[in-house]
């Protein structure tokens, strides 16, 4: 988390003792950061952040929050740590504009230099107060914009950063919250699966074996876990495709076959309609991974009885590939978030199916690694369809993300309701 943030990542037990360390620092470990006041706060249950000088880091703003148990009580904390140079020196420029500004305005305008220096001092003013707070860590500060002039249009692109740089922020608190709370349930159940076997009171025999079993299956949860995690950071990262020739049908045959068991456990079908081949050039194992997860997402909430269709078409240079099912549907206010990474909207249901809400984000991010489209059409109470349009030849993520990719509609299935319950 710490390389796909660009930030260092500690994390620290109740005693504020360090934990882990995502810059490895081995004198740092096991060494207690309490007497940090952001830390000290975290640990108390409070969020906190610090601006500080750090020798060959220059200013650096640290972040601490608490990590509750199920009562609210501090079980650690972690604590980033980012510098905000690069922010300065992205805002050096402006300063030096703003500068500039008023020296021309003040040589120009000298028959009108009072009226002049008073309407400037005053949006400057207020653009440089927006400017310390920002360097002080406040990323909410903005200014009004009360012009169209170049001031104006400086105070708009300087709002626009801010605005960035504040959602910025959001993703990765939100994506440090997320993962915590994701790792938190399968760790305590594995520390509730531990504790019996280290203290004797399950004897060896059939008994400790389940236990057994189940500390597997909890540690299978935490793989699945990481591999998603490493698979959307790879993604994210543009990381390149492996194309080839490839055919759509073929893939889909091995998705179902795949997921077969699955849905006869449901007491779920799974029909292919399909002509007898569609070549592509593709990235076959990415790709077959994105049918995967779509497929699985619509079989876990399909009603026992019904069937899940897989169909497939050549539409002019594109290929297209549908996942309906007659599950329950997904509400119109759902559909916008149903990409989210860990979003589910049922949360323990979906944990129980063993999701960690991150299957449709990968699938997006796939489909879209291919230069195609994928929306979600949905009707409550009657199903949902997965449209994916992949391109015949080779395609750009760049062109998808300006294109239509992740278009969302209602008119459909259930499959992604839990966005991105599946492995």
């Amino acid at each position: 988390m710490g390389r796909l943030a660009g930030t260092r990542v500690i994390i620290l037990d109740a005693r504020g003792v360090v934990l882990r360390d995502s810059f490895y620092d081995p004198s740092l470990l096991n060494t207690s950061l309490a007497a940090r006041p952001e830390v000290g706060a975290a640990l108390e249950g409070a969020y906190a952040t610090r601006l500080e000088r750090v020798d060959g880091a220059g200013r650096t703003l640290y972040a601490a929050a608490p990590i509750p148990d199920d009562r609210g009580r501090a079980l650690g904390a972690v604590l980033v740590a980012a510098s905000v140079e690069p922010l300065l020196a992205e805002l050096a420029p402006v300063r030096r504009v703003l500068l500039t500004v008023s020296l021309a305005a003040l040589l120009v305008a000298a028959g009108a230099g009072w009226w002049l220096a008073r309407s400037l001092t005053r949006p400057v003013a207020a653009l440089t107060a927006a400017i310390r707070a920002v360097e002080a860590g406040d990323l909410t500060s903005r200014v009004a914009v009360d012009s169209q002039d170049e001031l104006g249009r400086l105070a708009e692109a300087f709002n626009r950063m801010a605005d960035r740089l504040s959602r910025l922020e959001a993703s990765r608190q939100a994506f440090v919250a997320d993962a915590a709370h994701e790792l938190r349930t399968p760790l305590a159940g594995l520390k509730a699966l531990v504790e019996p076997l280290l203290s004797g009171a399950v004897p060896p025999g059939p008994e400790q074996e389940a236990f057994l079993r189940e500390i597997g299956r909890e540690v299978d949860r935490l793989a699945e876990l990481a591999a998603d995690l490493l698979t959307l950071s790879e993604l994210e990262a543009g990381r390149p495709l492996a194309p080839g020739e490839s055919d759509l049908v073929v893939l889909l045959g091995s998705v179902r076959a795949r997921l077969t068991p699955l849905a006869q456990a449901r007491a779920v079908s799974i029909h292919l309609d399909a002509p007898a081949a569609l070549p592509a050039v593709v990235d076959p194992l990415k790709l077959e991974r994105a049918f995967y997860n779509l497929v699985h997402n619509a079989i876990a909430h399909s009603p026992a009885g019904e069937a899940v269709t897989l169909s497939a078409a050549r539409q002019g240079d594109w290929m297209s590939v549908t996942v309906a099912d007659r599950g329950p549907g997904i509400p119109p206010e759902e559909l916008g978030r149903i990409f989210d990474r860990f979003y589910r909207r049922e949360r323990s249901r979906s944990r129980e199916r063993g999701g960690a809400g991150l299957g449709l984000s990968i699938a997006r991010e796939i489909v879209e690694a291919h230069g195609g489209r994928i929306r979600v059409e949905s009707v409550v109470g009657e199903g949902t369809r997965v449209v994916v349009e992949i391109p015949e030849g080779p395609g750009t993520g760049a062109a998808a993300r300006t294109g239509q990719a992740g278009a969302v509609t209602a008119a459909g299935t259930d499959g992604p309701e839990a966005a991105g319950d599946t492995p």
